[in-house]
């Protein structure tokens, strides 16, 4: 679940210049000047995992009440601040891809056509610009795309064009696997200036509801915590002309945008942390969770904390779903299986403050 661990960030505040030719930027270097620039600021506290590609500032310690000093924003009152104890580390999804390299594994991957004075992000911004404003018919056409309106990997494959690689997985991006970019989301928004939807991810396993349960289990340690710090996404976003109606022509909708984002650490502070800690000890403590009654179910929903909430990931319900629907949890309760949602209005933040 972790990287290859460097020793622990240093307090210094004095640091060697930035390269000031872009081709004397490596993977590494561009990694060590987002995290050092957000020490520098005075964000020590808000550094996550994900903020970075290939090198990652992990947390270091037992536990997050390990906290040491850091430089303050500028015009604190204050010339230090306190954040969690850090040290540098290769992500685990880069040293895989190395691994695999030296043990002569078959790789199914492909490689963005990246030139050397362009990092990934910078790559993945200067892709997208020249389609925006286009109707997605018409990047299909443009990029001779094959998969039809109504395909669910119609949106995927629009940006994986566009992108210049040629396979529609997010996967099977070398440098997207490598630097943990592992999720995919094609977000539409209406003239209301919402998705219709909230953003679910994979169902709950039932290793993962074992771990939840563990009464040695912390919130450092925890499963939840470890996804939303270390991975990133890709997002793509489209408007809809129109507001949503069934049978809805994505061909008809106009691309506004696609971006990398992961998860801020105060988000992931704020929003995350409560619903596993609520989750927790209702589980610990082998509290009927009351899946599917009314006004008992316990279970942390869209009205918690209104970003980050469970829900149910079968498209049926627990009276008439099939087995592989459901979950039997660790206190015997049986329930339709549950996977994280973030809220359709927190999408719609995210999304205005990116493009």
């Amino acid at each position: 679940r972790r990287g290859i661990h460097t020793p622990k960030l240093p307090d210094q505040h004095h640091h060697p210049p930035r390269p000031t030719h872009p081709h004397q930027t490596a993977k590494g270097q561009n990694d060590w000047h987002v995290i050092r620039d957000k020490v520098a600021s005075g964000h020590a506290d808000s550094l996550s995992e994900s903020d970075t590609n290939y090198l990652a500032a992990c947390t270091k310690g037992a536990n997050s009440k390990q906290l040491r000093e850091a430089p303050a924003p500028a015009g604190a009152n204050t010339a230090t601040i306190f954040a969690k104890q850090r040290a540098f580390s290769l992500k685990t999804s880069y040293m895989t891809a190395i691994a695999r390299k030296l043990l002569n594994r078959k790789s199914e991957t492909v490689r963005l056509p990246i030139p050397q004075e362009q990092n990934l992000d910078e790559y993945v911004a200067a892709k997208f610009i020249p389609y925006t404003g286009k109707s997605s018919r018409d990047i299909a056409s443009e990029l001779q795309v094959s998969a039809a309106p109504t395909a669910k990997n119609y949106n995927s494959s629009l940006a994986f064009a566009m992108l210049g690689a040629s396979k529609s997985s997010i996967s099977k991006i070398e440098q997207f696997s490598k630097a943990n970019i592992s999720q995919f989301k094609s977000v539409t928004i209406y003239p209301d200036g919402l998705p219709r939807e909230h953003m679910s991810f994979k169902a709950i396993t039932d290793d993962q509801w074992e771990e939840w349960a563990n009464p040695q289990t912390t919130w450092e340690q925890s499963f939840v915590r470890d996804f939303f710090e270390t991975s990133k996404f890709l997002i793509m976003v489209s408007k809809s002309p129109i507001p949503y109606q069934s049978g809805h022509d994505k061909a008809k909708d106009i691309f506004k945008g696609a971006f990398l984002w992961n998860m801020p650490e105060d988000d992931i502070e704020q929003y995350v942390k409560p619903v596993w800690e609520t989750m927790h000890t209702l589980l610990v403590a082998h509290t009927p969770l009351n899946y599917g009654i009314r006004g008992k179910n316990l279970i942390p929903g869209s009205s918690f904390n209104s970003v980050f909430h469970l829900r149910p990931h079968a498209s049926k319900g627990k009276d008439n779903g099939s087995a592989k629907d459901r979950s039997i949890l660790p206190n015997g309760e049986v329930i339709t299986k549950q996977c994280f949602w973030l809220d359709r209005r927190y999408i719609a933040r995210i999304i205005a403050s990116n493009l």
